[in-house]
């Protein structure tokens, strides 16, 4: 039997794992040597990675309109031969 995989379920999960490294930067002051900086560093690209997914999913569930998530590097591309089939999250309409 072939099950459906949840998008939005998959997304969480993802959020979730993004939380628990984020709380062990906090709880453990940045093991294994990482500096005070680096350690900075790598929470603020945890929390863009965080925020990504969760608006990915707020979009996907058409809690918000894709719209918003655009960017030049999320740009659609026309597909060319070859390609692998992409998931295209479009504007609501207004």
């Amino acid at each position: 039997m072939r099950r459906a995989v949840s998008v939005s379920a998959e997304l969480a999960t993802i959020q979730r794992a993004v939380e628990g490294v984020l709380s062990l930067l906090d709880v453990e002051h940045l093991v294994a040597g990482l500096d005070a900086e680096a350690g900075r560093r790598v929470a603020a690209v945890l929390v863009l990675v965080w925020c990504r997914l969760r608006d990915l999913d707020r979009g996907v569930r058409g809690i918000v309109d894709p719209a918003l998530l655009w960017a030049e590097h999320n740009a659609a591309l026309e597909p060319q031969p070859g390609d692998e089939p992409d998931v295209l999250l479009k504007p609501m309409k207004r």
